[in-house]
């Protein structure tokens, strides 16, 4: 999920379309505001991996877990006609060099989503009218392994301008939750030592702009960077607009939450994990013990930056494997769904029908095991939140 708009969209038979499925959507439930994120109506449910069709019975369980929202990836892919277009890289020596609207000439389109990807991100749009669920699109804007978007300023323009034909396609939508501008924004590409959430603030803040120059409705989820680190919050500042959420990820530490993936986490290792399990998980720092205490404390950061600029904060993603030891997925699920609802913030678990590995439904300590219940410990725990779920003003 870590990797990966419209080109002045689509063609006049889809607008239509567009147009008669927005009196639908606007019929169906009422705009939210980044306030709600963290009220009574605030948001749980799942992420549902990339844009895909699914059928009636996907849409039936996912329903049943009454969950009030899905998070959904929507591939930007480069534009063929941009690909030559924007290839001079330059890397910004400063902040001022991340600015959008210093690039001329810009190609026409830069970025775009699929013909093919728009048809199944509005067939979830229709289902989520009918199960009443909001549904929150996470760009994943295509880039190359060095992140060329932070170094190619016709790149930053592209995804400016992307973002503003997609909003003005969807503004009217209020099944949208809200726009979540870039998925897990990365650092590379930027000189070692770069703090990237500066050049992200700046960047991201262009993004932001554009999208309100055509839509002033939907709220829009900023997430840190890099790749939603909680520790990115210390020191940050607010952006200007208030329709603000901002987003973090948590999967701390990898080396449980991820344990078995790949090779860098090949150590079976349980949730509470003690001093003598040697986990280091934040370089340079000695080992710690891992339990709800440090959840709290790894966490620590967004809380104070969240109650101190009275502004929401969205959890875009966690999650762990279903097969850490002796049953402790269902502990580490229980302990850090504790702590996000002592900090009353929305959260979407990863996640619904993406991976086995990390598919809640199943209760095994068994990689191999593929066998899942509704009823299983972390779904257990899950669906007590997903019960106190509340949709605003259902129409």
């Amino acid at each position: 999920w870590r990797d990966s708009m419209n080109k002045k969209l689509l063609s006049i038979g889809l607008f239509s379309c567009l147009m008669t499925f927005s009196s639908i959507s606007s019929a169906a439930l009422d705009f939210i505001s980044a306030k709600d994120f963290s009220d009574s109506n605030k948001l749980r449910g799942f992420n549902i991996g990339i844009v895909d069709t699914h059928n009636d019975n996907y849409y039936q369980e996912l329903s049943a877990t009454k969950i009030n929202a899905v998070r959904v990836i929507l591939p930007f892919r480069r534009c063929t006609a941009a690909t030559e277009q924007t290839t001079e890289k330059k890397t910004p020596e400063k902040l001022e060099d991340v600015k959008a609207d210093a690039v001329s000439p810009v190609p026409k389109c830069i970025y775009e989503v699929s013909p093919d990807n728009i048809s199944k991100f509005e067939s979830i749009l229709k289902q989520a009218v009918v199960h009443k669920f909001y549904v929150i699109p996470a760009a994943e804007f295509q880039q190359d392994p060095m992140g060329d978007f932070w170094t190619v300023p016709k790149l930053q323009q592209g995804m400016v301008d992307a973002w503003k034909d997609f909003a003005t396609k969807y503004k009217d939508h209020s099944i949208i939750a809200a726009y979540e501008i870039m998925n897990n924004p990365p650092a590379d590409g930027l000189p070692q030592g770069t703090n990237v959430s500066d050049y992200w603030s700046k960047g991201g803040d262009y993004i932001i702009q554009g999208i309100r120059s055509v839509d002033k409705k939907h709220a829009i989820i900023f997430p840190m960077a890099p790749s939603g680190l909680p520790t990115s919050f210390k020191n940050f500042k607010p952006l200007a607009d208030k329709n603000i959420v901002y987003g973090l990820n948590m999967y701390y530490p990898l080396d449980i939450t991820m344990q078995g993936v790949n090779p860098s986490f090949s150590y079976r290792i349980p949730y509470p994990a003690g001093l003598e399990y040697g986990i280091q998980p934040i370089p340079g720092q000695p080992p710690r013990a891992i339990d709800i205490n440090d959840l709290r404390l790894y966490l620590q950061d967004a809380g104070v930056f969240a109650k101190a600029n009275n502004v929401p904060i969205i959890v875009s993603e966690f999650g762990i494997v279903h097969y850490a030891p002796n049953g402790s997925a269902f502990r580490y699920v229980s302990d850090v769904t504790k702590v996000f609802e002592e900090y009353n913030w929305s959260w979407m678990y990863q996640g619904f029908r993406i991976s086995a590995a990390f598919d809640p439904y199943i209760a095994s300590d068994d990689p191999e095991d593929t066998t899942r219940s509704s009823i299983s410990p972390i779904m257990n725990v899950l669906t007590s939140y997903f019960g106190k779920n509340t949709v605003k003003n259902i129409k």
